[in-house]
């Protein structure tokens, strides 16, 4: 009787195994960046729409430069926003600071009115007052999701409170998108040592997909705007991190450029082939509508005709991410289909 029990007990357990990780739902993240507070948002209806599980705000969430200790400027951009954000209907928000709303164009760590900014961001993005992010300095935080079996990490830099000066271009002033050239400085730093060591602790703990979210680009090399590249012995330290975590395939997310784009590094994982992939989403209505550019580790061409969003969508039961670019009409831009 007990032995048969006990079997009755084993299959259920079995097919409720079984059919949590069939019938688990897909799970939609919408992603994107350069949100200008005075332009049209229309963007916006399409976004809800979707009905997305999340929504990533990539930097440059609304314009806010000033020098003012006052920070009226972006007070009043935060205020704006906080007017035709539909936030019940962009599921779970993230969110991280690109140079506008973090105060200052191209700004860095030398940025005075940083401590004043991040108070502005995490009351504006509701982030609760016991959030380790109230308890140190910069935004950088990271979460975890279970998705039927799959396990997926979200983490999201900060690329602004701590960054050293950019090296100016001597090109600066031949070239007109040639502001900024890699610096020599080993000693130059994006995150800083403290987000450094956050970053290590968090990729060694164990994930089936890491969503990492960069303001900047970390793959694009060949423009003269910021991107990692400027900082070389950081982007390698990034690289270097990137394959000797705790398992987990990679997708790196990120905005700024006004246009969005694909990128693809041998080396380092997000399907069969061993690659690295960045998927770059800007923006949502401030493009750069002529962009050409081009890029050795570009996979998908530069778009920013139209506002545009990034889409993920993960199905666990296939271990599968598809990856979508749609514009402002609804129209999808590129697609790819990623096994991990």
């Amino acid at each position: 009787m007990y032995k048969s029990r006990f079997l009755q007990v084993l299959v259920f357990l079995t097919f409720f195994s079984c059919a949590s990780n069939v019938f688990a739902e897909p799970y939609k993240i919408l992603f994107g960046s350069c949100l200008k507070q005075d332009k049209p948002l229309n963007i916006l209806d399409q976004i809800y729409r979707e009905q997305p599980d999340a929504f990533i705000f990539l930097g440059d969430n609304v314009y806010g430069d000033t020098e003012a200790e006052t920070m009226d400027a972006l007070k009043q951009a935060y205020a704006a926003a906080d007017k035709f954000l539909d936030r019940d209907s962009l599921g779970e928000i993230h969110a991280i600071w690109d140079d506008h709303d973090y105060g200052r164009n191209d700004g860095g760590g030398d940025y005075p009115l940083k401590k004043q900014s991040e108070a502005l961001f995490l009351d504006f993005w509701k982030v609760s007052t016991n959030d380790v992010r109230r308890q140190r300095e910069g935004i950088y935080y990271a979460t975890f999701h279970q998705i039927g079996d799959i396990k997926i990490q979200m983490i999201f830099l900060d690329t602004r409170y701590f960054r050293s000066k950019l090296k100016k271009s001597p090109l600066k002033f031949t070239k007109r998108f040639t502001q900024y050239m890699p610096t020599q400085d080993k000693e130059a730093t994006l995150l800083g040592d403290a987000q450094w060591l956050w970053l290590e602790q968090e990729l060694a703990k164990s994930a089936d997909i890491r969503i990492i979210a960069s303001s900047i680009q970390v793959l694009a090399s060949n423009h003269g705007w910021e991107k990692w590249s400027n900082f070389p012995a950081e982007r390698k330290k990034l690289l270097s991190a990137l394959k000797t975590r705790k398992g987990g395939d990679i997708l790196l997310i990120s905005g700024d450029r006004h246009f969005s784009a694909l990128y693809e590094m041998p080396g380092a994982s997000i399907n069969s082939k061993n690659s690295l992939l960045e998927f770059t989403s800007s923006s949502l209505n401030n493009s750069w509508k002529g962009a050409k550019e081009t890029d050795e580790l570009m996979v998908e061409e530069p778009f920013g005709r139209l506002g545009s969003y990034g889409k993920i969508t993960l199905y666990p039961e296939k271990r599968e991410l598809q990856l979508d670019l749609i514009d402002e009409d609804g129209n999808r831009v590129f697609h790819q289909n990623r096994k991990f």
